[in-house]
């Protein structure tokens, strides 16, 4: 229910699975930049189709991830 558009849905979680294969492969610098983009489109979809709570947590866990 925090993110009420499905395809917004898919398309984070493809960025997700994306980086998740950057990382599993070694490579950092495209693992990172996947989740920033996972960060910008959060970003540009809070208040409208994610909840600014979820966003907010969606946001701080990414930011967590690349930074351990």
């Amino acid at each position: 229910g925090a993110i009420d558009n499905a395809g917004i849905a898919e398309s984070l979680n493809a960025k997700l699975a994306a980086a998740l294969t950057a990382s599993a492969s070694g490579n950092i610098t495209e693992f990172e930049n996947i989740m920033q983009a996972f960060i910008n489109s959060v970003e540009a979809q809070s208040g409208k189709h994610i909840s600014v709570d979820a966003a907010t947590t969606l946001i701080e866990s990414a930011t967590y991830i690349i930074n351990h």
